[in-house]
């Protein structure tokens, strides 16, 4: 079987059905349908009675546990499976009609690559917009305002992506046996961890795929849903929050930074000695350290603020001309600054010297 399509279910009974008839659709049907049922309430087994008493091309596999996250069924799809491929499709989400066809024929051109491990394809919303995000300069983030910046296919790793335009959800179908080396850690009394623990694995591990900008799935944001649910399911679940900052990519620096990050979310939730033992840090007094040194970033930045609004106030003296020319950025520096302390301070200072410079010369010139 070349490939097996898990979908994690959790209160979806109704919304899965979508899913379900996108797969009736499709044109080649050499996959299996593996679901697992996350321990929900709304007894999805009543419709799965029903639906594995219909004929459909295809193997459907329908198993249950306690509810434990998304990633424990993860890891359990991942023993169970039978395709030599595996593809994750939420219960809230459905292919296009010709996904499973382009799936087998993109890993068909790829048996010979033994450099690549799998191949992906774009995801979509109901309305056509790609799931792909950008910034826009000042910190904002758009979430449907990304794009490929190639055309065609790109052979690269999880990290390479990103440069490349493709931040945000894609459809990856990946060889079994290489994802049953990555299975997630399971914490107990945890219920959720994010997949970039697996990502980051297998960006350490060199693992490549061969992307394409084709749109493979339609997928909707429920309410309620995993991917809503933001920064609160990482706060109730502190270990795994912690495995996946100890692991992110990052510069040292940075690591810091998102280290105090976790103290400042979870100080009032946890002894400072579990914090610091969920990070692997063995003096607590770094926690100490960061808060004066943030302290310090914050007297630093409001002292270029103050300079860069005494700068706008030489600049409408020196003429009304000049201050047109320097405002916008000045303005676009100050917001900048304010969402992101780091570059901030740095891009203030620039422009601090730059309109002080212009100034120079201007009155060198009188």
């Amino acid at each position: 079987m070349k490939l097996t399509i898990f979908t994690p279910l959790y209160n979806r009974k109704n919304d899965i059905k979508q899913l379900y008839h996108s797969l009736q659709r499709q044109s080649d049907f050499d996959f299996e349908w593996l679901v697992i049922d996350d321990g929900s309430t709304d007894n999805p087994k009543e419709l799965f009675d029903e639906i594995l008493a219909e004929e459909n091309p295809f193997e459907i596999v329908f198993l249950r546990q306690p509810n434990g996250g998304k990633h424990r069924a993860w890891n359990r799809a991942l023993r169970e499976a039978r395709g030599e491929y595996f593809v994750v499709c939420d219960s809230d989400d459905w292919f296009t009609d010709d996904a499973v066809g382009k799936m087998s024929h993109w890993i068909d051109e790829i048996v010979s690559e033994s450099k690549l491990s799998g191949v992906a394809g774009l995801k979509e919303s109901p309305e056509g917009q790609l799931l792909l995000w950008k910034e826009d300069g000042t910190g904002v983030i758009d979430l449907y305002g990304g794009a490929p910046d190639f055309s065609g296919t790109l052979d690269a790793d999880f990290y390479e992506i990103l440069t490349h335009g493709m931040r945000g959800d894609r459809c990856e179908i990946i060889k079994t046996e290489v994802l049953r080396n990555y299975p997630f850690p399971e914490y107990e009394g945890e219920n959720f961890l994010t997949e970039g623990i697996l990502y980051n694995r297998m960006i350490r591990d060199g693992i490549k795929l061969r992307w394409h900008t084709d749109v493979l799935e339609i997928c909707e944001y429920q309410t309620g849903g995993l991917t809503q649910s933001g920064v609160q399911k990482f706060i109730a679940n502190p270990k795994g929050y912690a495995t996946y900052i100890r692991e992110d990519i990052c510069s040292e620096e940075d690591r810091k930074e998102i280290f105090y990050d976790y103290y400042l979310r979870l100080m009032d939730r946890l002894p400072v000695e579990e914090i610091a033992e969920n990070l692997g840090i063995d003096d607590v007094s770094f926690f100490d350290q960061m808060r004066i040194k943030r302290l310090e970033d914050r007297k630093k930045e409001l002292h270029l603020m103050e300079e860069v609004l005494q700068t706008r106030k030489n600049l409408e003296a020196a003429g009304e001309e000049l201050y047109r020319q320097m405002l916008p950025q000045l303005q676009l520096l100050l917001q900048k600054g304010l969402r992101n302390k780091t570059e901030g301070i740095f891009l203030l200072k620039e422009s601090v010297e730059k309109a002080e410079q212009m100034l120079a010369d201007k009155r060198g010139s009188i």
